[in-house]
C-alpha cells in the first residue's frame, strides 16, 4: 500500500493507498495541480487524481489503488482505482477495504503519547523505565532512553527488525522473556539519530504499559475514537481479515503475484502494525491539519517544528516522528513505510 499525500500548496493533503509493493507517487506536476483559491473542487481534482492513477497503475501493475483527498476537515475525494483483489476482483471500498500502512503507524504511536501526555500520564522526558512493566530497557549506556528521544529516533536501539515477519496476530504475541530480547540498545541516546523501528515498537510498549492497556487499545482509545477512525485497527484480526486488500509482489512476468501478511510482533507494534482505510486516513490526515482537533495546538506545534533536528538551515529537518524533505522540488512534511506486499507515504 501507499498512502501518498501532496504538498500543502494546493490547499490540501493528497493520499495514495495501493496493494502492491510498486507503486508510483501521486506527484505534484507543475501546472497541472487544481487550484485552491476558493477551495479544492471536488470535480477538478477527480479529473485530476483520475489521469496521475491512470499513468501510475500503467507503470507500476498495481492490481489496485484508493486516492483521498482531505482539504482540512473537508474530504473531498475518496476513491478507488483497480481491485482489492486480484484473483476474485473484489471491488475496493475507500470506508472499508484495509491496507497495511507500515511505518505510518509511527505517527499514531506518537500522537498517542503526546495525548498521553496533555493528560498527565507520561512524561517525556523521564527514563521510559519508569512506565515499561514487561520489559525494562538495560543500562548499557549510562543516559536514560525517553520517549522524546524516541520520537526522533535518538533511542539508540538495534533497529534489525528483518526477521519479526508473523503470519497472524497469535504468532505475533510476544512473551516478557522474548520481547526483552528485542530492547537492545547498539548507541548511546546522544549520538547521531538513526532511524529505528524498534525505538518506535519500545514507545508502543510504554504508551500500552502506562495505559495499563495493549497497543492495540491505547491507540483505539487515544487516536481512532477520538478521530472516529471505526474501521482502522492494529495488526489485522481473524475477524477483518475479509477486509484486507491482498499483499502483491510482482512475479518475473510482471505478474501480480500473491504473497502473506507481515504481522508486527508485541513489542514492535508501535513502530508499522496498523491497518487503515482510505477514509479513515482522511481523517487522521484533518486531525494533523487542525490544531485541536486531535492535539492541543502546543502539542501539534511540537510535533511538526522540525528545527527539533536540523543540522544545517538548508538541511531538511525533523519533528516528533515527522520527516521533512525535498518533494518534487517543494519542501515537504510527512512520514513512509513499508512491509510485505505495501508501500506507504503520507506527505
Amino acid at each position: 500500500m501507499r498512502i501518498d499525500t501532496g504538498s500543502r500548496t494546493c490547499g490540501g493533503w493528497r493520499a495514495v493507498l495501493l496493494s502492491t509493493t510498486l507503486i508510483c507517487a501521486l506527484p505534484a506536476m507543475a501546472g497541472s495541480e487544481p487550484t485552491a483559491s476558493a477551495g479544492l473542487n471536488a470535480a477538478e481534482v477527480e479529473t485530476f487524481v483520475d489521469q496521475v492513477m491512470a499513468v501510475a497503475m500503467s507503470k507500476t501493475y498495481a492490481p489496485g489503488a484508493i486516492v483521498t483527498v482531505v482539504e482540512g476537515d473537508r474530504l473531498v475525494l475518496a476513491k478507488g482505482y483497480g481491485v482489492a483483489n486480484a484473483e476474485t476482483h473484489a471491488p475496493i471500498d475507500p470506508a472499508r477495504t484495509l491496507f497495511r500502512i507500515a511505518s505510518i503507524t509511527k505517527l499514531f504511536t506518537t500522537a498517542t503519547a503526546l495525548r498521553l501526555e496533555e493528560q498527565g500520564k507520561l512524561d517525556l522526558d523521564a527514563d521510559v523505565n519508569r512506565y515499561l512493566t514487561r520489559v525494562k530497557v538495560p543500562a548499557t549506556f549510562a543516559d536514560p532512553v525517553t520517549a522524546r528521544r524516541l520520537m526522533t529516533h535518538h533511542g539508540g536501539l538495534d533497529t534489525a527488525v528483518g526477521y519479526m515477519d508473523f503470519p497472524n496476530e497469535r504468532a505475533a504475541e510476544r512473551t516478557p522473556e522474548q520481547m526483552s530480547w528485542d530492547v537492545s540498545r547498539a548507541r548511546p541516546t546522544s549520538a547521531l539519530p538513526i532511524y529505528d523501528n524498534m525505538g518506535f515498537g519500545l514507545l508502543g510498549l510504554v504508551v500500552a504499559d502506562a495505559s495499563g492497556t495493549s497497543y492495540s487499545e491505547v491507540v483505539r482509545q487515544q487516536v481512532f475514537v477520538p478521530l472516529e477512525m471505526n474501521q482502522s485497527v492494529s495488526g489485522l484480526p481473524e475477524n477483518r481479515l475479509a477486509d484486507v486488500a491482498q499483499a502483491y509482489l510482482r512475479g518475473p512476468t510482471w505478474q501480480a503475484t500473491p504473497i502473506p501478511y507481515n504481522i508486527m510482533p508485541t513489542s514492535a507494534q508501535g513502530g508499522g502494525d496498523i491497518s487503515s482505510t482510505a477514509v479513515d486516513m482522511g481523517k487522521f490526515l484533518s486531525g494533523m491539519l487542525i490544531p485541536g482537533r486531535l492535539l492541543q495546538p502546543a502539542t501539534l506545534a511540537r510535533m511538526t517544528n522540525f528545527d527539533t533536528e536540523r543540522f544545517h538551515p538548508r538541511i531538511p529537518g525533523l519533528g516528533l516522528a515527522l520527516w521533512q524533505y525535498n518533494y518534487h522540488g517543494r519542501t515537504a512534511e510527512g512520514h513512509r513505510g513499508e512491509i510485505n506486499g505495501f508501500i506507504s507515504r503520507i506527505t
